[in-house]
């Protein structure tokens, strides 16, 4: 999930542990395919994650 012209690091929003915001060069939430096979409830975080990756991403942008 990535957007280019987004805010500044600290200004996103915090994403669950399944993931994290990437933002040099570009700003990006990526979730490291390691986390995703070692997740517990692996649907349930990955949704989690796509859910705060989004409305992240559109918040930074507006």
């Amino acid at each position: 999930m990535g957007c280019h012209d987004a805010r500044r690091r600290g200004e996103l929003p915090a994403l669950p542990p399944l993931g994290h915001w990437h933002t040099s060069g570009f700003t990006a939430a990526i979730a490291p395919a390691s986390r995703i096979l070692a997740a517990h409830e692996r649907v349930a975080e990955i949704e989690a994650f796509l859910r705060a990756a989004v409305d992240g991403a559109i918040a930074a942008l507006g």
